[in-house]
């Protein structure tokens, strides 16, 4: 009996390796690229997204962080923090094991959760669709499959409503203002030039009057006598 008991664990152990090995190991490994591949195809949708939105491409590959970008470009930033609660919530005690006495209720939070996250995405799509002037029917393709439609939103004809103005205008627009208050500065300094003196008219020598002749005035001797 004892030999029947051991060779029957044997072969339940083997059955459980050529099963992890033919079936687990494989679904692991196509998942794991899978994952990858919509990864890096949503990195690069966001990156274009950015581009035409006037943000950094950069932050496309950051994880997290440029969900965070797109949250505060398309909606407001102060709603990524619950979606960001409710996921570290359901990855911290959704794999948690309790008792049976509060497993039900960390069940119904999880579920409440996960309907919450899934409120918050409809919402999400929507002002994104909305800021790249698309329709319900882009709504329901970010939803469903956000890293495909972000390539198309990126790499298609739509533009962001709302692009943030580029640093070059702004110095376009700044220089000519200070041009013209140079050019009031140096006017208050500039002192009026006094104005030339006008050339006085002289009349020509053929116009000017000639002099009144004095009459002669007759010499009285005083020692002569005058008869009366």
């Amino acid at each position: 009996m004892f030999l029947l008991d051991t060779t029957r664990t044997e072969r339940i152990a083997e059955l459980r390796r050529q099963l992890i090995l033919q079936v687990w190991m494989p679904w692991i490994i196509t998942s794991i690229i899978v994952s990858i591949l919509v990864y890096v195809a949503s990195a690069v949708g966001l990156m274009k997204m950015f581009e035409k939105a006037g943000e950094k491409n950069w932050k496309a590959w950051i994880p997290v962080y440029n969900i965070y970008v797109l949250v505060k470009l398309c909606w407001n930033k102060k709603w990524f923090w619950p979606a960001l609660g409710g996921c570290v919530f359901i990855a911290i005690f959704g794999n948690l094991r309790v008792a049976n006495s509060t497993a039900t209720v960390f069940a119904i939070l999880i579920v409440l959760v996960l309907i919450a996250l899934f409120v918050w995405k409809c919402f999400f799509s929507y002002f994104v669709a909305k800021k790249f002037s698309k329709g319900i029917p882009w709504v329901i393709g970010i939803i469903l499959l956000d890293w495909l439609f972000y390539l198309f939103l990126g790499f298609g004809g739509s533009e962001f409503d709302g692009k943030k103005p580029e640093p070059k205008k702004i110095e376009e627009k700044k220089s000519p203002e200070k041009k013209t208050v140079k050019k009031a500065t140096t006017n208050k300094t500039e002192k009026p030039k006094p104005a030339a003196p006008k050339p006085s008219e002289k009349k020509p020598i053929s116009e000017a009057k000639p002099a009144a002749k004095k009459k002669p005035v007759d010499y009285i001797d005083p020692k002569q006598k005058i008869d009366f």
